[in-house]
């Protein structure tokens, strides 16, 4: 219905809930193509936020095919971008994903410095996300199994 209606920020926002979809259902390859397609039109259209939410999508699609690196670079521009935008909501949601691709590396202390982080701006925002963090400091970094990208809630 977007792409019949030709307006590039509500074809921007269907592809992003179609990535959103296909990422929860485990096929990243396909949800990094709608992603990569929204991440196009948002940057066109100078929507920082748009760019901001696509981002740690992509993220998450590259952790779930077993690339943490390439998605750290996305979850760092969408740390970067959701500090201009003032959304600490997104933001502790950035820095805990970039965690998770830090210890899938076996980067414990980076790991564990960035869920800190991330706990301090859940706990300040009175969010029940906290807990899920809370849990990965808990255990110890050699236990340490990052949930799946495909379970995680989308921010």
């Amino acid at each position: 219905m977007a792409e019949r209606t030709e307006d590039p920020l509500a074809l921007a926002d269907g592809l992003t809930s179609v990535a959103q979809q296909w990422e929860r259902l485990g096929e990243h390859t396909v949800a990094l193509a709608h992603a990569r397609r929204a991440l196009t039109l948002y940057t066109r259209l100078g929507h920082l936020d748009g760019r901001a939410g696509i981002l740690i999508n992509m993220g998450r699609a590259e952790q779930g095919l077993g690339r943490p690196a390439a998605a750290i670079g996305h979850y760092e521009v969408s740390l970067d971008l959701d500090r201009v935008l003032g959304d600490r909501y997104r933001e502790a949601h950035a820095l805990e994903h970039l965690g998770d691709a830090h210890a899938a590396l076996g980067r414990s202390e980076q790991a564990r410095a960035l869920w800190e982080k991330a706990l301090a701006l859940f706990d300040g925002l009175h969010h029940p996300d906290a807990g899920q963090v809370r849990g990965k400091l808990r255990a110890p970094a050699a236990d340490y199994s990052p949930v799946p990208a495909s379970s995680q809630h989308s921010p």
